[in-house]
């Protein structure tokens, strides 16, 4: 993955992550060990960017972390997700 490809999948990540430790103050951390049990969501109707960008990152995820997340439009909960868009 070149470094034009790899710093917008790691802003993605870093905003998803984190995203929810600004959201709620009682948000417990993120364990990366437990990503695998997470899911991406992307929009039914999002533009190919987002479709891309959710590609790539269960595609990077995917390699670190030797397992593959899956891509949903309407998650079952929403404390496990990674929101793409």
């Amino acid at each position: 993955m070149s470094l034009d490809r790899t710093c917008p999948v790691l802003c993605v990540i870093l905003v998803g992550l984190l995203m929810p430790q600004f959201v709620n103050a009682d948000a417990s951390p993120v364990n990366l060990t437990e990503l695998g049990e997470w899911d991406i969501v992307t929009s039914p109707d999002a533009p190919p960017s987002e479709q891309y960008a959710a590609q790539e990152l269960q595609q990077f995820l995917g390699q670190a972390l030797g397992t593959e997340l899956d891509i949903v439009h309407s998650p079952d909960q929403l404390e496990r997700c990674i929101f793409v868009g």
